[in-house]
Parts: C-alpha cells; sequence; structure tokens
C-alpha cells in the first residue's frame, strides 16, 4: 500500500533541491478540501524552480492526492464562475452570474487551483 509519506519521500527522491517545496505542500494539504491556485502556492512554497513546482503537483494529481480545476473568475467580483476539470471543457463564453452578462473567456478570467481530496 502506498501511503503520503511513501509518495512525498519519492517526489523528494525525485526532486531533492525542492524538499523544503514539498514539504510544505505536504503541510499546507494536510486537510481534505484545502485549495490553492498555483500563484498562491508559488508565493506559499517559494521553490526554487517553476517547472519542478509544476511537475510535483502533476505527480501529486496523477496519484489522486489533489484535483487540479480550471477555475473562472468573475472580473466584476473576482470570484468564482465555474470550474472545469479538463482545458478541453472550457467554451468560449459562460454567463457571469454575478453581473447576468455573457463573459468570454480569457487568460485573466482562468486560475488554474490544485485541491485536497
Amino acid at each position: 500500500m502506498i501511503t503520503l509519506s511513501t509518495v512525498y519521500g519519492n517526489l523528494i527522491e525525485r526532486f531533492p533541491s525542492e524538499a523544503h517545496t514539498i514539504t510544505k505542500i505536504s503541510d499546507l494539504y494536510s486537510a481534505a478540501g484545502r485549495e490553492y491556485s498555483l500563484d498562491g502556492l508559488f508565493s506559499l512554497t517559494s521553490p526554487k524552480s517553476t517547472k519542478a513546482l509544476l511537475s510535483i503537483l502533476s505527480a501529486l494529481v496523477e496519484k489522486k492526492l489533489l484535483q487540479k480545476k480550471f477555475r473562472v473568475i468573475s472580473p466584476s467580483c473576482r470570484e468564482s464562475i465555474i470550474d472545469f476539470e479538463a482545458i478541453t471543457e472550457i467554451p468560449h463564453s459562460v454567463l457571469d452570474w454575478h453581473t447576468g452578462d455573457n463573459l468570454t473567456i480569457t487568460p485573466d478570467t482562468l486560475k488554474i487551483v490544485y485541491k485536497s481530496k
């Protein structure tokens, strides 16, 4: 049986220079339901390499410890409108229920979020 400590230990072996980042991610996601944006994780973990952080997060998603979401954000209030599981699911536009307007989705209205299971 693979345990959380085994998964995080394997990641530290793969990314020894990011041991602090991996430990911080483990601490941040110690409870189910916690979620952080990619920008937030970058700020909170201070990785030496953005590429390594993305690889670590991808490994945790692959192991089903984290769930990656693509969140559409209302530009009027910076609140969530809807989440998508895959980038291919994202339509050209959605209804911004905060304003009642149709919102064209752009990189500025999209946020990547990682949530613990």
